[in-house]
């Protein structure tokens, strides 16, 4: 009974995993799906954004890695200003775990 037990989750796992390939209703994969932004209604940065994301996916993900980096070093520098004012010094800081 005991190794009855232990074998249901597995059994419900396995059928949970098969089920979407059950589904005959989606029809079938698209072959040529073309995922782009629309730049009928934007201007200015947006538009340069919106194009280069339509041309250059290179470039659009190295403008996301940069600005991502960007943004955490700006937000990082804004909440140690906000401790230190509020009156928590973090660089002075000592690790006991050493």
């Amino acid at each position: 009974m005991k190794s009855l037990l232990k074998r249901m989750p597995c059994f419900f796992a396995g059928v949970v995993l098969v089920l979407p390939h059950l589904a005959w209703a989606s029809g079938e994969a698209a072959t040529n799906l073309v995922v782009v932004a629309d730049t009928r209604r934007v201007s200015g940065i947006l538009k340069y954004i919106a194009n280069v994301y339509n041309t250059d996916p290179w470039l659009f993900a190295v403008y996301a890695v940069v600005m991502t980096a960007v943004w955490g070093a700006i937000l990082g520098f804004l909440m140690d200003f906000i401790m230190e004012r509020s009156g928590l010094d973090l660089k002075s800081r000592k690790i006991l775990e050493h």
